[in-house]
């Protein structure tokens, strides 16, 4: 299907799950990467810098690229500025399109085990799993 045909079958179906990529991005790759060797990310999103620990990564709801995180410093949006670290509303959704990659950094992997082995709606086909959520 063609790009404009896609665009308008969106604004006509906003329910309808695109999949417009048909090959991981850049982003996909050092997320998979990371979860992969244990490595945090450095990254803004959403005018935030954040510093993230990936756990989760995969296709969305939408047919968009998803990752799960745990942020254990940096600033949020969804909280009102400075992370707390430990937290357990320290989880993020992100959508992998908006993420700026700054470093990848090695280091101890972060999450909060009050929140593991909850459900999460944020990936649901998931190609790669740190085994800290799940």
């Amino acid at each position: 299907m063609k790009a404009p045909a896609l665009i308008l079958l969106c604004l006509y179906f906003p329910g309808l799950p695109v999949r417009a990529q048909t090959r991981p991005s850049e982003n996909y790759k050092i997320i998979k990467a990371a979860i992969k060797n244990k490595h945090n990310i450095i990254a803004r999103y959403d005018n935030r810098a954040r510093v993230l620990t990936p756990h989760i990564i995969g296709i969305g709801p939408r047919g968009a690229e998803n990752a799960l995180f745990y942020q254990f410093s940096g600033e949020s949006n969804s909280i009102g500025g400075k992370v707390a670290p430990g937290s357990p509303v320290n989880w993020r959704c992100l959508h992998l399109h908006k993420l700026e990659i700054l470093a990848i950094i090695p280091g101890e992997q972060h999450a909060v085990s009050e929140e593991t082995g909850k459900p999460q709606y944020c990936v649901k086909e998931i190609h790669m799993d740190s085994g800290l959520y799940i």
